[in-house]
């Protein structure tokens, strides 16, 4: 379902590439979206893939988890207890804020160049950025884009798979209470996806999802309705 968009500031002026923010609550499929987009040619970066590895690999990220968390959540072989960090995070807004100062600088330090590369190689450039709603983007920005597709599937069907995952129905709670609002997404959006069935389903409106995204027309439209949340907010 199209709406109105347009490019939004950035660099990467000279590209192109068309660049589309990708975004949805959890369990609403905008990772399948993802891959079915890269599947007919997108380049396709997922920030939740940048975070992890900051986790994982980042020293200078490890030892403010230490500090701020102490060695509770870190496994035996040092690994980062991911189920244990989402149990504190997702029940004290402090703890979330400092995971948050802690990974998202970082985030943003490695997707940016990945994302900017992409852009002169690639027809269409998808980002994945599940707390645009919520967080938005950093400033100034870093990367044009030229859309944003909200991926939406109702709350009992999210939940649906994410117990599937093996969430617990609190922890799925605790992340829903989270998240931005339906009313707040589709504020940014420029296409909406229905993602409420099967995959053919989705599979159906990857297609129209792909035409819309590597138009060239929306860059001469007004920017959507609602400015992005600065970064933090």
């Amino acid at each position: 379902m199209p709406r109105q968009g347009g490019r939004a500031g950035g660099q990467g002026a000279l590209s192109t590439a068309n660049v589309v923010a990708l975004t949805g609550g959890i369990g609403s499929g905008k990772s399948t979206l993802g891959r079915l987009l890269q599947a007919r040619g997108a380049t396709f970066s997922q920030a939740d893939s940048h975070a992890r590895a900051v986790l994982d690999h980042d020293p200078g990220a490890r030892m403010a988890l230490r500090s701020r968390f102490g060695s509770a959540v870190f496994l035996p072989d040092d690994k980062i207890d991911r189920a244990g960090l989402a149990k504190i995070v997702f029940s004290d807004p402090d703890a979330l804020a400092a995971l948050e100062s802690i990974v998202h600088p970082r985030v943003w330090e490695t997707l940016v160049p990945e994302v900017l590369s992409a852009m002169e190689v690639a027809p269409l450039v998808v980002v994945e950025l599940p707390l645009l709603a919520e967080r938005g983007l950093p400033e100034p920005q870093p990367f044009p884009i030229d859309g944003v597709i909200v991926v939406e599937a109702p709350p009992e069907v999210t939940r649906l798979r994410l117990r599937a995952r093996g969430m617990s129905d609190p922890d799925i709670s605790a992340r829903f209470s989270k998240q931005a609002s339906s009313a707040q997404r589709r504020a940014i959006a420029g296409y909406i996806v229905d993602n409420a069935g099967e995959l053919g389903s989705l599979e159906a409106q990857a297609e129209q999802v792909w035409q819309w995204a590597t138009s060239k027309q929306r860059r001469t439209n007004p920017p959507w309705p609602s400015p992005f949340p600065k970064s933090g907010q």
